[in-house]
């Protein structure tokens, strides 16, 4: 009856995932569609400017992209994992005095993450983001395999308030485009956790991460659109050492690693 469970649960996963996709590679076709024709409302600007000669007249009327300060909203799919490493003791001992457990192989999850950031212009190449991502929701999977054959998934999910602090840097634009890059720290705190919970995986209620990552903006009439993909890397041992158990006994640490696909409409 588990394993039905699991595998239905797999594919629902599966589904979600796919259609994540599908709503992104969407959203992008649709934008590009709503792109006016370049042959009006055109006018050249300086060669030194950092923007492009052929930027739209609406946009340098309200030099949207020159404000100190923007505000906007993002949404995406995340996939996430823990990098694990294991004690000396399960290693090199008898799997016998860890009830016959051979290895640990942690597994990639889908998840979703909603928020809102506002961003300041240092200058015409840099600015600084300040993001509350409001809602992350993470599944990390572990995988027990044991010597008779049986196996045990363990999904740690955690819903987890995140503050991310970045520093941008974008390229100069081409038409209405620019590509950019994007690097920071990210402090996350726990917002549900298992306490006593001898039949899982138990973790600490902070951490923080490296964030770098890459993305391009597209300006248009009324708002800014702006696929990015993320990396983040958890710099703090989320393992919960004070609550032994058969699951967290082999462990010696447990990092966080995602992955995340952030469509951003802002102004």
């Amino acid at each position: 009856m588990q394993n039905i469970k699991r595998s239905f649960l797999n594919k629902n996963k599966i589904t979600i995932t796919i259609y994540c996709l599908f709503l992104f590679f969407i959203s992008i076709k649709s934008i590009h569609a709503q792109e006016p024709p370049r042959k009006y409302g055109f006018e050249r600007k300086n060669k030194k400017s950092i923007y492009a000669e052929d930027a739209k007249l609406e946009l340098k009327k309200t030099d949207k992209w020159k404000r100190f300060l923007n505000f906007g909203m993002f949404f995406g799919p995340t996939f996430s994992r823990m990098n694990i490493n294991l004690t000396d003791e399960f290693i090199n001992g008898d799997p016998s005095q860890f009830n016959g457990l051979v290895s640990i192989v942690p597994r990639t999850s889908p998840g979703i993450m909603i928020g809102a950031y506002s961003n300041f212009r240092v200058s015409d190449f840099f600015d600084v983001r300040f993001c509350v991502n409001g809602f992350a929701g993470y599944e990390f999977g572990l995988d027990y395999n044991y010597q008779n054959g049986t196996n045990k998934s363990k999904v740690v999910e955690a819903s987890m308030l995140e503050l991310p602090l970045l520093i941008k840097y974008r390229s100069q634009l081409r038409g209405l485009r620019g590509m950019y890059l994007i690097a920071g720290i990210k402090p996350s705190f726990l917002l549900t956790s298992r306490k006593n919970d001898l039949e899982n995986v138990t973790v600490n209620t902070r951490d923080i991460a490296i964030d770098y990552g890459f993305g391009l903006d597209i300006f248009y009439s009324y708002f800014k659109f702006a696929p990015e993909i993320r990396f983040s890397h958890g710099l703090l041992n989320m393992l919960n050492k004070q609550e032994i158990n058969q699951f967290n006994r082999p462990l010696k640490s447990v990092y966080e690693h995602t992955v995340t696909i952030y469509l951003h409409f802002g102004g």
